[in-house]
């Protein structure tokens, strides 16, 4: 039985793209492409898929709508897959969409796919509930993290750090 996918992303090019490069790929099936949230919603209650690749940034607001999607879907939906396909390589996303859990999730850069089969063997990993997170953006998450570990506000007692959020934060 194929693995059936919903895709979206409010551009019309990469959406064809994406869905005209998973027709070749037999055991995938498209079941609906959609380029807004809206949209996506319907079209997951409507088709029940094992995997949605969405965009990051979509209508109606194109802020972070993929990633609060995926993240509504583990309470509503628990068993679909998401991969968020972005052009935004910025970790703080990749953070976002994992927070609350890494299987069944995966974050991509959209200009680092080279080919059909990275794309299939990655929604193959979150359909068997695995995760898949852009090795650039694992090198960033690894280094912020050595960064905030050598970083003088490491070295500051618990009562010390909330002072220093305050001060930040006014």
């Amino acid at each position: 039985m194929p693995i059936k996918v919903v895709i979206a992303d409010d551009s019309m090019i990469a959406r064809e793209g994406v869905e005209h490069i998973l027709a070749t790929e037999p055991e995938l099936d498209v079941v609906a492409a959609v380029g807004g949230l809206g949209e996506l919603a319907a079209a997951v209650d409507r088709e029940r898929p094992d995997v949605v690749l969405t965009d990051l940034r979509m209508p109606p607001s194109l802020t972070d709508e993929g990633i609060r999607f995926a993240n509504q879907l583990r309470e509503t939906h628990p068993d679909i897959a998401v991969i968020v396909l972005s052009q935004y390589e910025e970790p703080r996303f990749a953070l976002m969409l994992i927070e609350t859990g890494s299987d069944r999730r995966g974050y991509l850069l959209k200009e680092r796919l080279y080919d059909h089969t990275q794309l299939r063997a990655a929604i193959e990993a979150v359909v068997q509930g695995g995760a898949v997170i852009d090795p650039k953006l694992v090198d960033a998450l690894v280094s912020g993290k050595a960064r905030m570990a050598n970083s003088p506000i490491a070295q500051l007692t618990p009562r010390e750090q909330d002072t220093e959020t305050l001060l930040f934060w006014r």
